[in-house]
């Protein structure tokens, strides 16, 4: 890449020079009535670019805020810091728009407390220097953070990971059961990311500051059972409320766990279970234990939980 090897180098560069030169200028004779058309656009919008040979469209900067409550432990707020947590008011910058959410109980703000049956939700802000409608892409990754000797680390074991992804399930919308304000039913769920619409969020927009500032809540919960996840609420199996008012959205949930057994089940020789559609049902018993031996699994290796978010305009 690097006859002198220079000599050749600028014989080429000057012949490409004189190359894009006369591309250029066949280009611009060809569109001259399209610019001509647009130069009212270009010359009003403030988030356009231009240099030389091309017009970049730029949106305009946003951050992302944290907005929850940061009771945590010490240890935990400096490990975060250590990996770009700012705990003084938890903001990303414009070029790294990702950011740390803690996720607590909703009635119990202490992490060592979450446990299967544990539920909550996780809220931020997007936050934008002027008000424009834009759709956000937004993608999170569930992240256990383990203690060995009180030294902290992120888990990195995938299997465990595997696990975690599965059992705590992450959703755009809840509401009441009957009509009440806990539990919940749940729908949307989130896999690795979803899209936050802001002309379709007006309600969630405020000013601060001078700043346009959406909120953002994703809902998660910890099913406390197999059960739960699998059975419609007037099913004798069912000893707690369901997951789901909707068998849409317990079907997509069922299709991904038939898919994706490693994230549900922490059982032996767990292949001969799924020889048939309806193997949940037909080895309910086996895959309950399997799933509460996951729990397990998570409970010992895992000791807190955050979510990372990363926002990126679409």
């Amino acid at each position: 890449m690097k006859q002198s090897k220079k000599s050749i180098s600028k014989h080429m560069v000057f012949s490409s020079v004189i190359l894009i030169m006369f591309l250029t200028i066949a280009l611009t004779l060809s569109i001259v009535g399209v610019m001509n058309n647009a130069k009212g656009w270009f010359s009003n919008n403030k988030n356009v670019t231009g240099s030389g040979m091309g017009v970049s469209v730029k949106s305009s900067a946003f951050e992302v805020a944290y907005t929850g409550e940061l009771d945590y432990e010490d240890d935990v707020i400096t490990f975060l810091n250590n990996d770009g947590y700012n705990d003084s008011v938890n903001i990303s910058s414009p070029s790294d728009t990702k950011i740390y959410c803690f996720i607590t109980d909703e009635y119990d703000s202490n992490l060592d407390e979450i446990e299967p049956g544990s539920y909550g939700y996780v809220e931020f802000d997007l936050v934008l220097e002027s008000d424009y409608d834009t759709v956000f892409n937004i993608d999170i990754n569930s992240l256990g953070i383990k203690k060995h000797n009180d030294v902290l680390s992120f888990e990195e074991n995938s299997e465990v990971l595997d696990l975690l992804n599965g059992h705590i399930l992450f959703f755009e919308t809840r509401t009441p059961i009957s009509g009440g304000t806990k539990p919940y039913y749940y729908s949307d769920r989130i896999l690795d990311s979803f899209t936050y619409d802001t002309s379709i969020h007006s309600s969630d927009k405020r000013i601060v500051n001078g700043k346009v500032h959406y909120k953002v809540n994703i809902y998660w919960i910890w099913a406390i059972s197999f059960s739960q996840i699998i059975f419609e609420t007037d099913s004798p199996r069912l000893y707690t409320e369901a997951l789901f008012d909707s068998d849409t959205e317990r079907d997509e949930l069922i299709d991904y766990i038939k898919e994706n057994p490693n994230e549900f089940f922490d059982i032996d020789n767990d292949s001969e279970y799924y020889n048939n559609d309806n193997y949940y049902l037909e080895y309910f018993v086996e895959l309950s234990n399997g799933y509460n031996n996951a729990d397990q699994v998570i409970g010992d290796n895992i000791h807190y939980f955050v979510l990372e978010a990363i926002v990126n305009i679409m």
